[in-house]
C-alpha cells in the first residue's frame, strides 16, 4: 500500500504560456467563448504505506529544495490523493503528461537521494495541469471546449498535447 500527494505549482506573476495559449485558443482557433486559462506544474508523489509523515516530509521537500518550485516566484498547493481536485464551477481541467517522464524520473531521482524523503518516496510524476473556463450561455461549455483542445492533431485543431509522446486527460 502507499499513500498519495499532489503539489499544484504555479507562478504568483501572470502566465506568458497561458496567456499566449489563451490568445491562441481566441484569436487563432476563433474559440471566443474562452473566458479564462490558467496552468499549473502538476507532480504526484507516492510513498511508503509505512511512512509515518508523508505529507511533511513532500512539504519539507517542496519548500526547503528547489526541485519543485523557486519559493520567489511559484507559489503551491498540497493536495492529499492521485486525482486533481475538482475544477471550479463552470471550468474544466486538462492534464497533459508526457509517456516517458523524463523531466518527473530526474526529480525523483534526485529527492530519493535527498535526506528529507527519508527512503519513503516510490514514485514522482510530472504533468501540465490547464483550467479552462468558458463564458456562460455562449455555446459549448467548458468540458465541451476542453475535449475539443486537449489532444493536438492539426495545425488548427486542440493544442494542449502532442499525440506522439504525451497523454491528455480530463478529470471528471
Amino acid at each position: 500500500m502507499s499513500r498519495t500527494f499532489q503539489v499544484l505549482v504555479s507562478l504568483k506573476i501572470p502566465d506568458a504560456v497561458a496567456n499566449t495559449a489563451l490568445n491562441t485558443i481566441r484569436r487563432r482557433m476563433n474559440l471566443t467563448e474562452v473566458a479564462s486559462l490558467s496552468r499549473a506544474e502538476w507532480w504526484c508523489a507516492e510513498f511508503d504505506d509505512a511512512c509515518p509523515d508523508p505529507q511533511d516530509r513532500l512539504r519539507a521537500l517542496v519548500e526547503r529544495t528547489g526541485l519543485f518550485m523557486n519559493p520567489n516566484k511559484h507559489r503551491y498547493q498540497l493536495i492529499e490523493g492521485a486525482t486533481p481536485p475538482p475544477a471550479p464551477a463552470g471550468a474544466a481541467h486538462i492534464l497533459v503528461v508526457d509517456r516517458e517522464d523524463t523531466v518527473g524520473a530526474a526529480a525523483q531521482e534526485a529527492a530519493r537521494a535527498h535526506p528529507l524523503a527519508g527512503g519513503a518516496l516510490r514514485t514522482l510524476r510530472r504533468g501540465v495541469l490547464w483550467t479552462l473556463a468558458a463564458q456562460p450561455g455562449q455555446g459549448k461549455t467548458s468540458r465541451q471546449i476542453a475535449e475539443e483542445l486537449a489532444v493536438s492533431t492539426h495545425r488548427t485543431a486542440g493544442l494542449f498535447s502532442n499525440p506522439h509522446y504525451q497523454d491528455a486527460i480530463l478529470p471528471p
